[in-house]
């Protein structure tokens, strides 16, 4: 019976891990709706599985102990370095998180990005429940395969996605850059960058031809889906990664090449009929290739590759002013860092006028998009020297694996697919989807070492569970387990709710149904997760609904809702400032004290982001309310300063409109405020530059 009972939580235990690595890459918040749609659905139930993944280890461990004292005794005296690096590591989070500039935003991080103290616990959890449970080669095969089936989804939806069949609307059109179930082009890019490896693993190792030929159609479908992200630095993780691990190859045994064909050959079965089939097969695809390279559209590629070489347009120059961004901020405060997931608060204070021709105008960027400025700018010099050590155990086990001829191919995989996500990571940032498999190939490469060794269970090991005094504590690790089980579902249960009560919040404002949404903002918890993002974004949507209408006894509960939130903001971001100020000005409609307390917080964030035209853009129009006509021209004007200029030649369409937009907000607010003045001529004039800007 407990053996029985041992093979169900075992089983039960290799489920949840393959349920990590096949649900949360496809699930996105769909059903019911909620506002991070990706990002946050992925993490919450990722939660919810580690937690239950916990819940049968801590059972695992406490009845089925068996080798567990002679394991950790040799990973221990194995992996001395890897265990201090390690704690290394989770210690410069801890310093990050407690002397962030923001350290409520470092515990639980940036809510469209997810990166705070607390889901790096996770990770580090995760990464350790896996190191107990990954105890043989074959649940690691199992894992790899289950996370390859589920790329299949992925796939076939990122496939349509890019010829137009999306039966789902999003935001931004998925028929230009697919995006799939990970809801960013870039996103879907870097997490093929660990299934396309493991597809060829997949190819090479099984025997079945049919299976064979499965992999192979899948690998087309994902190199025409990876095309499809248009994302640049996806592509030279792919393309910087072959050469090299090919390189690699070489330099540890020049004979590998040659015999790992020969192993290929004679696993089709030896027979003719298995040679001719492989053979054919390999025309047809290489003829299937030939035919998709001279029949697809490849002027968005050139567009592309053009963009990604250019340094003075496009994305990498919005990249090279974010990287000089991070620069000087880091030069500022080496050592320790801004605190985890602090990157926007930092990077708006170096904000530039010019910054609006490479991206949309008024865009804080929320990363420095380089992985190393990420790391230093977040946890410092000392966090980076750990994230580096730690890439440099990861890459020594490898190779160390390579020479000792311990599963050579497993291990080529894991290094091309890390070289590849490297070289994404010079121009992007860590997402949960990628970083699940991050975490998971170092395990794989941990256990491999580890499995060389043959363990010896004690007689006092076998025997551990007929201990009886051990009852009592068995029990209250279970109530333990159970309690730690129940609290982190709730935890991640609330993340989702929450999140979906403020989607509804939202969209009963956008339908007009005003009294519908303060019911729902009722039912949110407002000690919740992320509840200081909620408040932001709730007063700027209460404090623009004050000021557009006109029915006073509806304006009176949204200025009571708008004292209740208040409170909440403590204003230690720029977002909670720039809420608080809108806020100030809406309750001057009954208060008129009020207007003084939103120019403190307008004066506060000007000096913070001195060329962020929204600002002064925003604080002319206070000025302009309090009939302080001469301080809104001045800070009009100011926003006017702060964009380019139109017929900047690096400045595309898209971003063009956006500064035409706000261009004719300023002109708007100078035409006004000179009339309000008297000044007929210059009233004159810009009424004229804000109509001729609205025409264009």
């Amino acid at each position: 019976m407990k053996t029985r009972i041992n093979k169900i939580i075992d089983l039960l235990t290799t489920i949840n891990i393959g349920a990590i690595f096949f649900l949360v890459p496809i699930f996105f918040g769909y059903f019911p709706k909620i506002t991070n749609a990706f990002e946050l659905a992925k993490m919450s139930l990722f939660m919810i599985l580690v937690c239950l993944l916990l819940f049968f280890t801590i059972i695992k461990l406490i009845f089925f102990s068996q080798g567990l004292i002679k394991r950790a005794q040799i990973i221990a005296r194995e992996y001395k370095i890897f265990i201090i690096l390690l704690l290394y590591y989770f210690i410069t989070l801890l310093l990050s998180t407690i002397f962030s500039i923001d350290p409520g935003l470092s515990l639980f991080g940036f809510y469209y990005r997810l990166e705070g103290l607390v889901s790096h616990i996770f990770y580090i959890l995760f990464f350790l429940l896996l190191l107990i449970n990954l105890s043989t080669k074959e649940k690691i095969r199992h894992i790899l395969l289950m996370a390859v089936i589920a790329s299949v989804f992925i796939s076939v939806y990122g496939l349509l996605q890019s010829i137009g069949l999306d039966w789902i609307i999003w935001n931004e059109s998925t028929s230009i850059r697919a995006t799939s179930t990970l809801g960013q082009p870039n996103h879907l890019g870097s997490y093929l960058l660990f299934i396309i490896p493991l597809i060829g693993y997949f190819i090479i190792s099984y025997k079945n031809i049919i299976a064979k030929l499965f992999f192979m159609a899948l690998l087309i479908v994902q190199l025409l889906v990876i095309y499809n992200t248009f994302s640049l630095s996806s592509w030279l993780g792919l393309v910087i990664a072959l050469p090299l691990t090919a390189i690699i190859l070489l330099l540890n045994n020049r004979t590998a090449l040659s015999n790992y064909f020969k192993k290929i050959f004679s696993r089709v079965g030896g027979s003719r009929f298995g040679y001719l089939i492989l053979h054919i097969s390999i025309v047809i695809i290489a003829l299937a290739g030939v035919w998709l390279f001279y029949s697809y559209d490849f002027s968005v590629l050139t567009a592309r590759a053009d963009n990604v070489f250019n340094f003075r347009s496009g994305s990498t120059a919005a990249r090279v002013q974010f990287w000089s961004a991070a620069w000087q901020a880091i030069r500022q405060k080496p050592i320790i860092g801004y605190g985890l997931d602090a990157q926007r608060e930092v990077l708006s204070n170096y904000y530039e006028p010019n910054w609006a021709v490479y991206s949309n105008v008024n865009v804080r960027p929320s990363r420095a998009h380089n992985i190393w400025l990420d790391t230093w700018l977040t946890q410092g010099v000392l966090g980076l020297l750990a994230y580096l050590a730690l890439l440099y155990l990861f890459f020594s086990i490898i190779i160390k694996n390579i020479r000792q001829n311990n599963e050579v191919l497993l291990n080529y995989t894991i290094l091309f697919a890390l070289i590849s996500y490297l070289v994404y990571l010079q121009f992007n940032y860590h997402h949960l989807s990628a970083l699940i498999f991050f975490w998971l190939f170092f395990v794989i490469i941990l256990r491999l070492d580890q499995l060389k060794y043959n363990f010896v269970y004690s007689k006092e090991e076998k025997n551990i569970g007929k201990n009886k005094k051990l009852y009592i504590f068995k029990s209250l690790a279970v109530i333990i387990a159970s309690v730690l089980l129940i609290f982190g579902i709730k935890y991640s249960t609330a993340i989702y709710t929450n999140d979906h009560y403020f989607f509804e919040f939202r969209n009963s404002f956008s339908l007009k149904s005003y009294l519908a949404a303060i019911e729902v903002d009722k039912y949110m918890d407002r000690q919740g997760i992320y509840y200081r993002h909620y408040d932001s974004e709730m007063a700027l949507i209460y404090a623009q609904w004050i000021k557009s209408i006109e029915a006073d006894n509806i304006i009176q509960v949204g200025l009571d809702r708008l004292k209740n939130i208040l409170p909440g903001l403590s204003g230690q971001t720029a977002g909670e400032q720039y809420a608080r100020a809108q806020a100030y000005t809406a309750l001057a409609r009954e208060d008129p004290a009020n207007y003084v307390l939103a120019e403190n917080e307008f004066i506060k964030l000007a000096s913070k982001s001195p060329h962020l035209p929204k600002y002064h853009r925003e604080s002319g129009r206070l000025y302009f309310l309090e009939g302080k006509y001469g301080q809104a021209i001045r800070e009009f004007s100011l926003a006017l300063d702060s964009v380019p200029p139109l017929d900047d030649p690096y400045m595309n369409k898209e971003h063009a409109i956006e500064v035409r937009q706000e261009m004719a907000m300023n002109y708007e607010g100078l035409y006004r405020s000179h009339e309000k003045l008297g000044n007929n001529e210059q009233a004159e004039y810009y009424n004229n530059l804000f109509q001729n800007i609205t025409k264009q």
